[in-house]
């Protein structure tokens, strides 16, 4: 029996196991009095919202542990603005949240349980 070069690298791809990503939907905060509050993240598969503000996305692109979103975003008192959106899942499961357009950056957030 004679196996291709392919077939053998399809076989040896087979047996590779895969692990699916943790999921970094859910509810987000940077202390456990922040969790119990409005002012918590929550992340849910094509959006974003708080107490001050809404993102809706159209279209979302992960890598890993990176989570990429395209859409727009609803903040208190502003009109609504295009906006790419970056969050990151850290070795240590914390999470960064990062705004492009608007530059801003949250960082250390935890998972709220």
């Amino acid at each position: 029996m004679r196996i291709t070069v392919h077939a053998a690298l399809l076989l040896a791809a087979s047996a590779v196991p895969t692990f699916a990503a943790e999921t970094i939907v859910g509810r987000w905060g940077e202390s456990h009095d922040v969790c119990a509050g409005a002012a918590a993240i929550d992340v849910k598969p094509m959006g974003l919202s708080s107490e001050e503000m809404t993102c809706e996305f159209t279209d979302v692109e992960r890598v890993g542990d990176v989570v990429t979103w395209k859409g727009r975003c609803f903040v208190v008192g502003e009109p609504p603005r295009k906006e790419t959106v970056v969050a990151t899942l850290h070795p240590d499961r914390s999470l960064t949240i990062f705004f492009h357009r608007s530059g801003a950056n949250i960082e250390g957030l935890r998972r709220c349980r």
